[in-house]
């Protein structure tokens, strides 16, 4: 166990001309990296733990409150009229639209922009 051992401090470390063990860098960002993951790893499982915890204790179910009617309510079954099959018996309706949006014609633009700029001309 103790030649592995001191196979990965030689793998980490270096020896200065003082002949103590210096960390080389790679080694040191490393462990940084390591040590914030792990530690953001413990604050989710933490935080989930409090959130499951929360859940627990707060937990109510949920009562629904449906009107039984007394009687049945008679329904109306509405059969719609089949589709037509041949072409010759199809009809197009016009589509039913709140705003007009043909073309405007340039007089009538004209004449909304003197209504809307307070000067009366056109910018």
């Amino acid at each position: 166990m103790k030649p592995l051992w001191n196979a990965i401090l030689d793998g980490l470390t270096f020896t200065d001309l003082a002949g103590h063990r210096q960390p080389r860098q790679y080694a040191v960002v490393a462990g940084v990296i390591l040590f914030i993951v792990i530690a953001l790893g413990g604050m989710s499982w933490v935080n989930q733990l409090l959130l499951k915890y929360s859940m627990k204790e707060t937990y109510a179910p949920i009562k629904e409150k449906t009107a039984t009617p007394l009687f049945p309510a008679e329904t109306v079954q509405v059969t719609a009229l089949p589709c037509p099959v041949l072409s010759e018996q199809w009809s197009l309706s016009d589509p039913v639209i709140k705003q007009n949006y043909k073309v405007i014609q340039s007089g009538g633009v004209f004449t909304f922009a003197k209504s809307v700029l307070p000067t009366g001309r056109v910018a």
